[in-house]
């Protein structure tokens, strides 16, 4: 008999009952401890998990508290989480204990946005595409095509890819998670989360979205459209970090390489909108 537990919101096993028991008389676990094995309709605490029945008869002590329902708002487990040795579906785990953080979260999105940004200018540059106005990272225009490639991804791989690096998959709360409400969700993000991509106004939504997370657990869009990002597998390692770091630089500089061609292009509008702001760019990029 295997018998998995909840330790830390994180699902843990499996043990055998020896080992449980074990863990029990060292008090590495508690009667209270949310416990579950092959049969069990949803998690029980310890004290009421049908294959240590016999001993905790023996061992039973008075107001035992009763055994807990199963929560209604729960995702499943990814089934590539499931051991080998067991194949029976493991029960449901609380939805709270798979949220993202604002953390995460942000930078799964500017790894997506500049993944994004570097592919779409890597392909004006390919075609040689001359310069517009609306071609700039800074105009909300060029983000677009980003919402409808982001609801697209959601539909079909249930992530994005700054999401799927970050171990962060979506999942449907509802059962209407088609193209439209990805899509819409996408869209609400755009807006809310990112402030159109606005100098002045995508700060000012960065931190109302830190302060919603930190409330609520959740965003807006997330309520919206019944899709939230959780992680089932938390982990922070050196070469995570170390490699998106590395990413997001080579981004950065493929993307400051295909927007070479347009630097003329783009001081000579600047320079008509404000000539001192065009002297100091072009004295920026040119110092010598």
């Amino acid at each position: 008999m295997q018998i998995y537990w909840i330790e830390n919101q994180k699902r843990c096993g499996p043990a055998s009952v020896p080992d449980i028991l074990s863990k029990l008389e060292l008090g590495e676990l508690s009667r209270n401890t949310l416990t579950w094995h092959s049969g069990c309709s949803g998690w029980v605490p310890l004290e009421k998990l049908p294959a240590l029945r016999e001993y905790m008869d023996h061992t039973s002590s008075a107001g035992a508290q009763p055994s807990l329902p199963p929560r209604r708002d729960t995702v499943h487990v990814p089934k590539t989480a499931s051991p080998a040795e067991d194949k029976a579906s493991i029960p449901a785990v609380p939805i709270e204990s798979l949220l993202v953080g604002f953390g995460p979260r942000l930078v799964a999105r500017l790894m997506d946005c500049a993944l994004y940004t570097t592919a779409l200018l890597g392909i004006m540059y390919l075609l040689r595409v001359p310069y517009q106005p609306y071609f700039q990272p800074g105009n909300p225009l060029f983000w677009l095509p980003f919402v409808l490639l982001e609801g697209i991804s959601l539909r079909w791989m249930h992530t994005t890819p700054g999401k799927f690096w970050m171990g962060i998959g979506m999942a449907p709360l509802g059962n209407n998670s088609g193209l439209g409400v990805c899509t819409l969700r996408s869209l609400l993000v755009f807006i809310m989360g990112m402030g159109c991509m606005l100098p002045l106004l995508a700060p000012v939504t960065a931190i109302l979205t830190y302060i919603g997370i930190r409330r609520n657990k959740i965003t807006y869009w997330d309520m919206r459209t019944a899709i939230v990002p959780v992680c089932p597998k938390r982990s922070i390692s050196p070469f995570r970090i170390i490699s998106t770091i590395l990413l997001l630089y080579l981004c950065l500089q493929l993307s400051s390489f295909a927007m070479q061609p347009w630097i003329p292009d783009m001081i000579n509008e600047i320079h008509s909108q404000n000539p001192d702001a065009a002297s100091w760019l072009q004295s920026l990029l040119n110092p010598y």
